[in-house]
């Protein structure tokens, strides 16, 4: 399993590379991000272009993604920027036609490898066509916005409604590597990490963002620290994965069976 972290500051994701995540994530989405998520209590990045090349110093080769803009009239120029200050690998949301990915990797042309990210109800839809591009080895399926697109009332009903049942089936097949959601810290969150980490092995996801609990959105080394121990947490996430890796394929079904009762009851909330 590969975890990635959303980060731009520069002691941090030192500290976080040597504690075992796998890839940074600097995100450059702002066109439209605040309108769509208002009211959702969720996280507006403020990363910077420059931070790219900042970042681009401390990431090992291969593991700098860079979530650029929704597709817009300056996709090429922010393609261009980003590749030539250092990014491996780039991520275009919001999909909402095929024709806007084929542009994207058309002009990424192999300078970096594409990731789309699948978070609408149009772009789930021809995830098998997406597939079949040139330049895909990897793909994200995004729960928060796919979430408002589908209209569902919790961010983890795709895991028992069949959804990214369907979508793993479809990137197995291809050997597409691909990932979803995100992953607190044990504990935390309102579904159980193990019962998360459960869906991941079941359904063979490679890759998973660690999620604002890990860092609590803080500023620097001196503050993480003072709140918990994150290499020790992350630590205790990965044992766990491989402690559910070894469960037998009943096992794994009860797990899924709690995770359904869960997911029912914040579904019946919301």
């Amino acid at each position: 399993m590969k975890y990635w972290i959303i980060s731009n500051n520069n002691n941090l994701v030192n500290y976080f590379l040597k504690s075992g995540v796998s890839r940074i994530f600097l995100d450059l989405e702002k066109l439209g991000k605040n309108k769509r998520q208002k009211g959702k209590n969720l996280w507006i990045s403020d990363h910077k272009k420059k931070d790219i090349k900042s970042l681009r110093k401390i990431v090992p080769k291969g593991e700098l993604l860079v979530r650029l803009n929704p597709w817009n009239q300056e996709s090429f120029k922010e393609i261009d920027y980003a590749i030539k200050n250092g990014a491996d690998l780039l991520m275009l949301p919001m999909i909402n036609n095929l024709d806007e990915i084929k542009k994207f990797c058309d002009h990424t042309n192999f300078r970096a490898k594409v990731v789309p990210l699948i978070e609408t109800s149009e772009s789930i839809k021809f995830i098998e066509k997406i597939n079949e591009i040139k330049n895909i080895e990897e793909i994200y399926i995004g729960l928060n916005d796919l979430k408002i697109s589908m209209g569902y009332k919790f961010l983890f009903e795709p895991l028992i409604n069949g959804l990214l049942d369907y979508s793993a089936e479809i990137l197995n097949e291809k050997k597409i590597s691909w990932g979803f959601g995100g992953i607190a810290r044990i504990h935390e969150g309102i579904i159980p990490p193990e019962l998360i980490l459960n869906e991941h092995i079941r359904l063979n996801s490679k890759n998973v963002i660690l999620s604002r609990s890990f860092h609590n959105c803080a500023k620097d080394l001196e503050t993480l620290n003072l709140k918990f121990n994150f290499a020790e947490e992350l630590k205790q996430i990965s044992n766990l994965y491989y402690k559910n890796k070894k469960n037998s394929i009943i096992e794994q079904k009860e797990k899924h069976d709690l995770l359904k009762k869960l997911i029912k009851k914040q579904i019946e909330i919301n």
